[in-house]
């Protein structure tokens, strides 16, 4: 790693269900965290079915998987499949089943054969939607998402899933449109608030960062990340106080965060504190030992308190460190000119 960049910070974890669903129901528990599963007959759970058919199955299949038990879960809807090959339901709680063990590939046959029997299911195009953004193939996730919203405008959690895709591809103007439609629906959801507004940062919206973060940390005041963006919000409308506490605010919930102490030096040395500048350059040094950017603060603030030698040996490794990239020769330069005005210090 030669220097700290602006990292793409948003919370990513896709929206998938919380549990395996009856055939038969449209289950629904949080808006915010579950695929929909549509079915034909709305809102109530088939009766019991004999023991040794495909809805038996799919029944004992769905019970495992909510006990946690997906291995059982598995094999019990692989065997209502094997009865009933064209078993909707019974392919998207599969692929609902293996999403949650991390099995994208076999997860995106599931929902591919749930697709084929029934085109229009749109839980099985958000849940495919979901794999295929697993496996980084955002194009189709993002053409998935968008079918299960023409086939059911109210599914939010595909909304959100969308936002995720969107942004990751860098549209950020429609993952904003999309976060919208979720808050707007969901206004407690701190994940949507908290990506809305690293994207509204990253379209250069300062305020809007600052109220979307602060509504973030008032319903989830322990996200590190949420408190790293306003800090960096304020720090751009020279709100140097404000900036400091949240990135104090980082470094105790995420102590081994170097980029909040390279800031917490920045801001010092705005206002003076050299010496504890140069303390929280070194902690940064500690944790990211082969970053260029905090050997070359730490030097530029040694060299301020004339601590020549130190500030020497920082610079001349921050230089080693610097990559070769044309973006970075100003940089470079800089570092080349302070190592210079130190030949004749001792």
């Amino acid at each position: 790693m030669g220097h700290l960049e602006m990292q793409v910070r948003w919370i990513a974890s896709l929206e998938i269900a919380a549990s395996l669903v009856l055939a038969g129901c449209s289950v629904f528990p949080d808006t915010t965290r579950t695929v929909a599963v549509e079915s034909a007959d709305h809102g109530h759970i088939a009766a019991p079915a004999s023991p040794d058919t495909a809805e038996a199955h799919v029944q004992r299949g769905v019970t495992l998987g909510a006990q946690g038990n997906l291995d059982g879960a598995i094999e019990e809807l692989n065997a209502a499949i094997r009865l009933a090959p064209d078993h909707v339901d019974a392919h998207v709680n599969l692929g609902l089943a293996l999403e949650k063990k991390g099995e994208w590939d076999q997860a995106i046959m599931a929902y591919e054969r749930a697709i084929k029997a029934q085109p229009d299911h749109a839980g099985a195009h958000a849940g495919l939607g979901v794999a295929l953004q697993r496996k980084g193939d955002l194009i189709r996730a993002i053409a998935e998402y968008r079918t299960a919203l023409h086939l059911d405008p109210a599914m939010l959690n595909a909304h959100y899933n969308l936002a995720l895709a969107l942004h990751a591809n860098g549209d950020r103007q429609a993952a904003i449109a999309e976060y919208d439609t979720v808050i707007r629906v969901n206004p407690q959801y701190a994940p949507a608030h908290y990506n809305l507004g690293v994207a509204l940062w990253q379209q250069g919206d300062i305020d809007g960062t600052i109220m979307e973060m602060g509504i973030a940390l008032g319903m989830e005041p322990y996200l590190p990340d949420a408190h790293y963006y306003l800090g960096l919000a304020l720090e751009a409308k020279h709100d140097l106080d404000g900036a400091a506490a949240e990135y104090e605010s980082v470094t105790k919930l995420r102590p081994e965060d170097p980029s909040a102490y390279l800031h917490l030096g920045q801001i010092l040395e705005q206002k003076g504190h050299m010496s504890d500048a140069v303390e929280m350059y070194e902690r940064a040094g500690r944790i990211a030992p082969d970053t260029a950017d905090v050997h070359a603060a730490l030097g530029l603030a040694l060299k301020a308190t004339g601590q020549y030698a130190a500030a020497r040996a920082e610079l001349e490794e921050a230089l080693r460190l610097l990559p070769q990239d044309p973006a970075r020769q100003d940089r470079r330069l800089q570092l080349r000119q302070a190592l210079q005005a130190l030949v004749s210090k001792r």
